[in-house]
């Protein structure tokens, strides 16, 4: 994979930048914003199915953002599934699946992209999650590592269960999970934009394509090795295992057959 250009890193960022912006005054720009707010604090706080997200009012506290904006933002997240809202006496607001994370931020990012542009932001993202992942490693620290091991094991999980979907999205927030417990909120916040900027690009990608049965083993093994690697400290195994995975992220974005097919 080609180094990634100058020109295009800092429109990256910028795009990232404004993304992550909650001081625009459109409701529509301001909702999509506070989705992506949720979806990270659920993240940050790793709040699993069952688990109770504060109120309406609460959050637009939070955020600064109107009640209105933060009622259009859930409601955008329980039509995705990942949140379950119930009204009346003992109402509120539940996570019900972090699966549908993907498809929700696909309403919000719409930002079209070339092949060219698929291949920089993937090697841009591995740049900022091979650093994530190695800070991690260097951590030292037995609850994150028994953290990262409960996201693995959710992917083993949905790897068992033969969903091509439900995998990568597993994929995809146990690599969203090393970017926030890595220590360094900066480099966090990039390559969770990263990540669900190329997730959407899968959203659209994955529904016109057919992996192997072997594909989802490949899945599994890559995030193994790569967890395996943080809780040894070992930076060869993470830069090996993070340079597979990209690869094998790109092969699915371009449809590429080998990638697809599981084979190494």
């Amino acid at each position: 994979m080609e180094p990634v250009n100058g020109e295009t890193v800092n429109a990256m960022l910028q795009d990232l930048a404004d993304l992550t912006n909650l001081d625009r005054v459109a409701p529509t720009a301001t909702a999509s914003r506070v989705l992506v707010e949720i979806v990270d604090s659920i993240r940050y706080t790793a709040m699993r199915e069952g688990d109770r997200l504060p109120s309406l009012d609460e959050l637009a506290v939070a955020l600064e953002v109107s009640r209105e904006n933060v009622r259009r933002a859930v409601t955008a997240l329980a039509e995705a599934g990942v949140l379950d809202v119930r009204v009346g006496r003992g109402g509120g607001t539940w996570v019900k699946d972090r699966a549908g994370i993907p498809t929700a931020l696909s309403r919000v990012i719409s930002r079209s992209t070339s092949t060219s542009e698929w291949e920089d932001l993937v090697a841009f993202r591995q740049l900022l999650q091979t650093e994530a992942a190695c800070l991690v490693g260097e951590r030292r620290d037995p609850a994150i590592t028994a953290r990262i091991h409960e996201y693995l094991a959710e992917l083993q999980r949905e790897a068992a269960g033969g969903d091509v979907a439900r995998v990568l999205s597993a994929a995809n927030e146990l690599n969203c999970a090393i970017a926030v417990l890595c220590g360094n909120r900066v480099l966090a916040r990039s390559l969770l934009r990263t990540i669900d900027l190329i997730s959407v690009i899968g959203v659209w990608s994955m529904s016109d394509l057919d992996p192997a049965p072997g594909f989802i083993g490949r899945v599994e093994d890559i995030s193994r090795r790569l967890v395996h690697g943080i809780a040894a400290g070992d930076r060869e195994q993470i830069n090996a295992s993070v340079a597979e995975q990209m690869s094998l992220t790109l092969g699915v974005l371009k449809g590429d057959e080998g990638a697809l097919s599981g084979d190494t």
